[in-house]
């Protein structure tokens, strides 16, 4: 989005989100349900954590990483077999923000 041909513009916005949509549902995802586009910066990572603010005043969701953590938990079957996937997951947030992170135990 913070390309200088794009420059956070809705209708560029708009565009990639009609271009996309059409093959997501071909791959099985439900667009009303499955899919939140939002727009954010790979340069500066604007939208990430922070809001996009002044850069795209017309989207006014959460940044990524707040969206994810705000997802619903998924049920985790710790009674069954193992599996890390289901037992052991982290939120989003702990792995990205280095503040929240324990430091290594000292030799």
């Amino acid at each position: 989005m913070d390309d200088p041909t794009v420059k956070w513009d809705v209708k560029r916005y708009d565009y990639s989100k009609d271009q996309l949509t059409p093959y997501l549902k071909r791959v099985g995802f439900n667009p009303a349900k499955d899919i939140h586009f939002m727009p954010c910066s790979g340069l500066t990572g604007a939208g990430l954590i922070v809001p996009v603010g002044n850069d795209a005043p017309w989207y006014t969701g959460l940044p990524f990483i707040p969206y994810i953590d705000s997802l619903p938990t998924l049920k985790r079957h710790v009674e069954g077999p193992l599996s890390p996937s289901s037992a052991l997951a982290t939120p989003v947030s702990f792995t990205c923000k280095p503040w929240q992170r324990r430091s290594p135990s000292k030799p």
